[in-house]
């Protein structure tokens, strides 16, 4: 069984790459998984070890969501001939 702080740190070991993802964020997507599997974040301590990658698991699809959903209006690209601009989307 593990804590919230040992969580957020396996989180944050999966994020370590991506700039901007602060330690709310990780507590955010982490509380929301925790939520969903019938948790809170105060009974986080028991939730069984076995249900530990799945509560990661979830937490990272809600982030990876969550930066996707956060990044995706910035999109532009130009090439030589082609040009994509989603800015204003």
């Amino acid at each position: 069984m593990a804590s919230m702080t040992e969580l957020r740190d396996r989180l944050r070991a999966r994020f370590k790459d991506v700039p901007g993802v602060e330690d709310t964020d990780l507590d955010a997507w982490l509380t929301e998984a925790v939520y969903t599997y019938g948790y809170t974040p105060d009974t986080v301590d028991q939730i069984p070890d076995v249900e530990t990658p799945r509560v990661l698991l979830l937490a990272q699809i809600q982030g990876a969501r969550a930066i996707a959903i956060a990044t995706a209006h910035y999109f532009k690209y130009t090439d030589a001939e082609e040009s994509i601009d989603k800015t204003g989307i």
